[in-house]
């Protein structure tokens, strides 16, 4: 009979262990040969975007996919907010750190006006096209502690190579970005931007 017990919850103990650990790594950052702490750019879902501000890297952490869906953890969401006025409100946003300094985290936003009926499958109108953002047409945001006393808002420009977006089921998607971004919260600057990720319905608030 004891052993059985013992059998039992060491089963269980295993099992435990097993799911708390099933985590599964889903950014690869390849380190650019020109700027080691940064990430390549590329167009392979590597689900990371990496810069520097103000010359220190800074990017985004891993996206590990847990058992538990709760547990996931992604680096970037596109939500569209709804307004009082004649737009709406599109938000990329991502959270990172300045590489190093994990404890130095927060988050930069892409925020661009989009008309009442923008759908997630028009975010396709985005690919190979590039964005001049003047804070006017839409801006930079910044809620990085580390930066110090910068404007939150800023200019700057942005290249979408890659925006695609297919509708697997009802208000379901999936798709894939990638691109370069520079900005300028004055002083403080942000360049050499560049992001690659893949897209699932769970990062897409619409």
């Amino acid at each position: 009979m004891k052993r059985k017990l013992y059998s039992a919850t060491s089963y269980f103990l295993l099992a435990t262990l097993f799911m708390c650990g099933c985590k599964n790594n889903e950014t690869n950052f390849f380190n650019d040969g020109e700027q080691p702490q940064l990430s390549i750019f590329s167009n392979n879902s590597n689900n990371v975007l990496s810069c520097l501000i103000d010359g220190k890297p800074w990017r985004t952490p891993d996206r590990t996919l847990s058992v538990f869906t709760s547990n996931t953890r992604y680096e970037v969401y596109i939500s569209k907010q709804i307004t009082n006025s004649l737009q709406d409100t599109l938000r990329f946003s991502w959270t990172g750190f300045f590489v190093n300094e994990l404890q130095n985290g927060g988050m930069l936003t892409l925020t661009l006006p989009v008309n009442k009926n923008f759908s997630a499958q028009d975010l396709n109108r985005f690919a190979m096209k590039r964005l001049q953002i003047d804070t006017t047409n839409g801006y930079f945001e910044s809620s990085i502690p580390a930066m110090g006393n910068v404007n939150t808002k800023g200019a700057g420009t942005i290249y979408f190579h890659t925006a695609r977006f297919d509708s697997v089921g009802p208000r379901t998607y999936v798709g894939k970005i990638s691109g370069l971004f520079t900005a300028n919260f004055f002083p403080a600057k942000i360049t050499n931007g560049r992001f690659d990720h893949f897209i699932n319905t769970r990062q897409i608030f619409f």
